[in-house]
């Protein structure tokens, strides 16, 4: 893949009692921050050619704020960008780079550790 660009999911409320974290919507500054990120993506030219994004509804929702702003390419659900760590993480890139830009939307830590992995 010529670029890789990894986003951690915008800022989530807490869950309400009785409420999956899985379910956890984005807050009101998460989906103004996820709208925001897709402006600067759009401004900088950072377009991807393919969006991985955790099935997770927090992610879901930063890829529509996101995507109100930005082209975000083809976008592929996983739920295993929810439960994987870092090294399952670059194994889902593995499987799934190509010759273009690749865009994955997790989740921390593993976003965090496989950033610090791979930058050394």
């Amino acid at each position: 893949m010529s670029k890789l660009y990894l986003l951690r999911h915008a800022k989530a409320g807490w869950a309400l009692p009785g409420m999956r974290d899985f379910d956890r919507p984005l807050d009101a500054s998460g989906l103004a921050d996820a709208a925001t990120m897709g402006a600067a993506m759009r401004a900088r030219s950072y377009i991807p050619d393919l969006t991985l994004c955790s099935n997770a509804k927090r992610a879901r929702q930063t890829l529509e704020g996101l995507a109100g702003h930005t082209d975000t390419g083809r976008v592929l659900f996983l739920d295993t960008l929810y439960s994987e760590d870092a090294a399952g993480y670059l194994s889902i890139i593995r499987g799934n780079g190509g010759p273009g830009s690749l865009l994955v939307i997790g989740h921390n830590p593993m976003t965090e550790d496989l950033t610090i992995a791979l930058s050394g």
